[in-house]
């Protein structure tokens, strides 16, 4: 019975970290233009704790925003374990993930 339970967290966690993705882009397009009104809003919209994992923590910006620096500082190396999804491949555009080239 714990085996699918672990599996649901784990979506949940999936979720927050799209979350998470999206709300970074939306705070980093707002200050391309110039628009830290409505970035600084969108920044104050993310919560200290999500107990149900459905909306970006402040860690788990924290940890996107980290996780993307990381795979740019390093050429966007092959993925590592425990952390899925990453690769030196161009991110599709509007994920929120690196499109970093190797070098």
């Amino acid at each position: 019975l714990r085996r699918p339970e672990r599996r649901f967290e784990s979506c949940r966690g999936q979720v927050q970290h799209e979350s998470a993705a999206t709300t970074l882009r939306r705070v980093i397009e707002a200050i391309t233009q110039h628009n830290t009104t409505l970035a600084a809003e969108l920044a104050d919209q993310v919560v200290p704790e999500s107990p149900d994992n459905s909306t970006a923590t402040i860690a788990s910006c924290i940890g996107v925003a980290l996780g993307l620096l990381d795979d740019c500082l390093s050429g966007c190396n092959p993925p590592r374990a425990g952390k899925p999804g990453r690769s030196g491949a161009a991110a599709p555009p509007g994920t929120g993930q690196a499109n970093c080239t190797a070098g």
